[in-house]
């Protein structure tokens, strides 16, 4: 099956920072897209107009390191009104750019650009970077548990916790670059067992019971 991993997750910015527009990754290589909840027009007032979405995917944003585009009046997202915001999603399985074509099976995209405009292209917000607005189940703060170390013996599949006081309690999340939750534990030893997972990125995400958060990266051979 085509797939493209969106490794927007690893952002994890809080989507009520930025209420007006939130980018999902669904974990099936698309996107989810809300604009305008509670009336929030802060980045474009459509108006009484449709608002679409023009996109574009620098070659520093994608592992194939070619130039996603579509021209100004050429493919666009439509946006549809639910009766509470204008919604819809981006399929990059299968989305097929004016320039680039459809992205091949495997690629990697880790942001893209943005615009919403109305249909005819006259009336526009600026231009957007999609993990700006992109958020995971989990809303998570900037790492502020920095005495904690992180480390991956691919050899036998385990993750060695370093840092934590003894006998400390927290809870250890694993997600996959898709945003979906591969594993899950509460625990307070310090050897976590990875050995079922396969080789791939992975992002951690770590909280103690004293609400202290670090999220890190790791790639399991």
């Amino acid at each position: 099956m085509k797939q493209i991993y969106l490794v927007l997750i690893a952002l994890f910015i809080s989507a009520s920072s930025f209420s007006q527009l939130v980018l999902t990754a669904n974990g099936s290589g698309a996107v989810d897209v809300s604009y305008g909840a509670s009336a929030d027009w802060s980045l474009y007032n459509p108006g009484a107009d449709p608002v679409v979405l023009y996109m574009w995917v620098d070659t520093s944003m994608n592992s194939q390191n070619i130039f996603y585009g579509d021209a100004w009046g050429g493919t666009l997202i439509n946006l549809t009104w639910d009766g509470s915001a204008h919604v819809g999603t981006i399929n990059f399985n299968s989305y097929n750019w004016d320039n680039g074509g459809v992205m091949p099976t495997g690629t990697t995209l880790t942001d893209f650009n943005l615009i919403l405009r109305n249909p005819a292209g006259n009336a526009q917000s600026g231009n957007l970077l999609a993990t700006d607005y992109t958020y995971s189940v989990s809303v998570l703060p900037v790492e502020d548990f920095e005495n904690v170390n992180i480390n991956l013996f691919s050899f036998n599949n385990k993750i060695n916790i370093k840092g934590l006081n003894s006998n400390e309690n927290y809870s250890l999340s694993i997600f996959d670059t898709m945003g979906r939750q591969v594993k899950s534990i509460s625990s307070n030893t310090d050897v976590v067992d990875i050995s079922e997972l396969h080789s791939a990125v992975y992002f951690l995400v770590l909280e103690t019971v004293e609400g202290n958060t670090i999220r890190k990266k790791i790639i399991k051979q």
